[in-house]
């Protein structure tokens, strides 16, 4: 009885950790939108610019909302990144307290750890790396600024 108990109670608090962390970035990409354009249609109610009817695409898509696309793909890769390194750490905290002082146990739990934390890292660096290019190409001084 005991040991059912213990597995239905570590099984609620996984889900509500899970619905904590997972709610709020998949709500993400519900409220700015994986495709920056092509969304807007003039409407029978709109003022139409010369050449326009009704139907035709408002903001159609370009350059700049190619790179806007990547860069809101990487990063809802990088927010659901940071949710499973951090149940991962979890996951080694667990591991590292309920070692008992096994050594193999405890080695097992610090390697995830470094694993985790590398991956970490190599994601954190890599997004800087795609942020920049994406600043150099859309910002003020870069393509943006040359194609208009």
């Amino acid at each position: 009885m005991f040991s059912s108990l213990n597995k239905i109670s570590a099984t609620l608090l996984l889900a509500t950790f899970l619905a904590v962390t997972i709610v709020p970035v998949s709500s993400f990409a519900q409220t700015t939108g994986l495709i920056p354009c092509g969304t807007e249609t003039y409407q029978s109610t709109d003022t139409l610019p010369t050449g326009k009817s009704v139907g035709d695409i408002k903001n159609p898509c370009g350059f700049n909302d190619a790179v806007k696309l990547v860069t809101n793909i990487i990063s809802w890769l990088i927010y659901a990144g940071t949710v499973l390194s951090a149940i991962v750490f979890v996951y080694v905290g667990w591991l590292y307290l309920s070692a008992g002082g096994d050594e193999g146990k405890v080695k097992k739990a610090k390697e995830i750890l470094w694993k985790v934390i590398w991956g970490f890292v190599i994601m954190v660096a890599a997004w800087l790396i795609i942020k920049t290019i994406e600043t150099t190409l859309i910002g003020d001084s870069g393509i943006k600024s040359f194609l208009k």
